[in-house]
């Protein structure tokens, strides 16, 4: 048994086992997952107020909306962000203009990973930025 998350039923199921007083060891094997699963549940979604399987839920599928994505390392997407990049525009900048112009959003931090990954294999992205100073030569 490996990681994995739990599915909406189960955040259920763990919650009303938890309620009756059962250890997580318990719970994890009739649910048949790991104990670490439910222990990384219980704490990683717990509220002040305690564990709340919807609120979990609800947290699990805006952490889910908002990870990293596949696609962020199309070559397409690299090729893009490169040629603003070129153009001399800042990674701030290139973040606002991807979204709308490829439903998939990257943030200025990517760009910046993408220029890091570029020198350590050799490219040039680092000197269009604005401000060559970030990156030690």
């Amino acid at each position: 048994m490996g990681y994995r998350q739990l599915p909406q039923t189960q955040r259920y199921q763990s919650h009303a086992r938890y309620d009756l007083g059962m250890s997580q060891r318990q719970i994890a094997r009739e649910l048949g997952v790991h104990s670490s699963t439910i222990s990384r549940e219980l704490c990683r979604n717990a509220a002040p107020s305690g564990y709340d399987p919807e609120q979990a839920q609800s947290c699990s599928d805006h952490r889910r909306r908002n990870a990293w994505k596949w696609t962020k390392r199309l070559p397409s997407m690299i090729a893009a962000v490169a040629d603003r990049l070129r153009e001399e525009w800042s990674p701030q900048q290139i973040s606002g203009f991807m979204a709308p112009l490829t439903g998939i959003g990257v943030s200025h931090q990517w760009v910046y990973s993408l220029i890091w990954d570029d020198k350590a294999q050799g490219g040039d992205l680092r000197r269009h930025l604005r401000q060559p100073f970030l990156f030690i030569e």
